[in-house]
């Protein structure tokens, strides 16, 4: 990941999420058929609220950053039922294809089996 760097945490990383958020929220607007308008009215805040609810047990954020810039994300979190989940995934157009998404999504299982979230129905 030469030039690239990963940095790894919690719910207090969720702030840095918010471009990478916007982007990809954007683009599912744009692409949708159906839920033009759900994407319209989507907020980060909205979004972040379920991250920093107390049903989620533990939230793992994943950062790769370029520079001074962020430029991909992927959010796990794992519920009371210890049930885990990747909520959200995104990669900016740009660097797409330099792997990036791959590590992400590595980042996010190794969290999710270090801290033993079973499988959702």
């Amino acid at each position: 990941m030469e030039d690239f760097e990963l940095k790894s945490g919690g719910a207090e990383l969720l702030d840095l999420v918010k471009p990478l958020w916007e982007q990809l929220n954007k683009q599912h607007e744009k692409q949708s058929n159906y839920f033009k308008n759900r994407y319209k009215s989507f907020n980060f805040e909205a979004r972040k609220e379920k991250f920093l609810n107390d049903t989620v047990l533990g939230v793992n954020i994943a950062l790769i950053k370029k520079a001074e810039m962020y430029v991909g994300y992927c959010i796990s979190s794992i519920n009371k039922g210890l049930e885990g989940e990747i909520d959200s995934i995104f990669v900016a157009y740009e660097y797409r294809k330099l792997d990036l998404g791959d590590k992400l999504m590595k980042n996010a299982l190794e969290w999710l089996y270090k801290n033993k979230a079973k499988q959702g129905e």
